[in-house]
């Protein structure tokens, strides 16, 4: 479900601040996720998306976004600079949590 965005323009920097307080993570995964796609997938685009949410959202979030991407694209992980980081810093979370991350419903 879309949620109410403010009637403004707000700069990049503003609307990812305004995302995580709307709590909005699922409308800016798939934001992201066709970012990347484009005319043709950028895995460069995806690794600054990947890199930014793992800065900036909660972690489950973060795995439920990956295991989106994940499941709608052809992103290949060892073409990622930050994959590794990624294996680094969840692993273990998603280990511990042993249940299965939802996948982000398509807006």
């Amino acid at each position: 479900m879309p949620t109410i965005q403010p009637n403004l323009t707000l700069t990049k920097q503003q609307k990812q601040m305004w995302t995580i307080l709307m709590d909005s993570y699922c409308d800016e995964a798939w934001e992201m996720l066709e970012d990347m796609k484009g005319k043709r997938f950028s895995h460069k685009k995806a690794n600054d998306h990947l890199t930014y949410i793992m800065n900036n959202w909660p972690d489950e979030k973060v795995c439920r976004t990956v295991k989106t991407w994940l499941t709608h694209t052809n992103i290949d992980p060892s073409k990622l600079f930050s994959a590794t980081e990624f294996n680094n810093k969840y692993s273990r979370y998603i280990y511990e949590h042993q249940k299965p991350f939802q996948l982000w419903p398509k807006p």
